[in-house]
């Protein structure tokens, strides 16, 4: 019987340091595509801008 419950209790420690692995990796893989999805939306605005500049030079040389 104390065989079992030394089991258990070895299984039940294992189950939850694999699920505060999971847990972990999901934040940081949410994090990581939180901040990728803003750099390239920024990136976007700011190619919208530089768009805007040339068009903008073209209309005044034409």
């Amino acid at each position: 019987m104390q065989i079992w419950s030394m089991m258990k209790r070895t299984l039940m420690n294992i189950s939850k340091a694999i699920n505060i692995c999971f847990l972990f990796k999901y934040l940081f893989s949410n994090y990581f595509i939180k901040n990728h999805a803003n750099t390239s939306k920024k990136r976007q605005i700011l190619d919208q801008h530089q768009t805007k500049k040339t068009a903008f030079k073209f209309s005044k040389n034409n």
